[in-house]
């Protein structure tokens, strides 16, 4: 009876220490970044320049869902624009949410511009998570 006794009491210490393996904090589950739009185009009249895109289709394996986009523009002078290897500075220039209950499945963003500048503009996807999408492709032109 003794030497059960000692086994089932070196039994319970053991899962006691070892239990259930490494002792670590919970892992959230895998985030995937929202789609990026692939179809950025551009429109000007006079000074006036309108950014269309269509929303990307939600993939059912994506668990971050499409919140809305933010737009960004790079504005470089002429006399500066001859430069190959320069870095674009991209800031943010428009954030539009995407509306829950959504009728359309084109977003369309207006901005003016100033004569004299080449520009260069890009649209990132964002999650109602924090997850932010690759960068859109690019559209790049000259504004005399």
């Amino acid at each position: 009876m003794r030497s059960v006794a000692s086994i089932l009491f070196i039994m319970v210490v053991y899962v006691w220490l070892f239990g259930c393996g490494a002792k670590d904090l919970p892992v959230p589950p895998r985030r995937e970044k929202p789609p990026a739009v692939k179809d950025l185009s551009y429109r000007i009249e006079d000074h006036n320049l309108a950014l269309a895109w269509t929303i990307p289709k939600k993939d059912k394996r994506r668990q971050s869902n499409l919140a809305g986009f933010k737009v960004y523009a790079a504005k470089v002078p002429l006399s500066e624009s001859d430069c190959k290897n320069c870095p674009l500075r991209f800031i943010e220039v428009g954030d539009i949410p995407i509306p829950k209950k959504r009728e359309q499945e084109q977003i369309t963003f207006f901005q003016t511009l100033e004569s004299g500048y080449r520009y260069v503009f890009m649209i990132r996807g964002y999650s109602d998570d924090g997850m932010v999408s690759v960068d859109s492709n690019y559209v790049d032109f000259v504004h005399e």
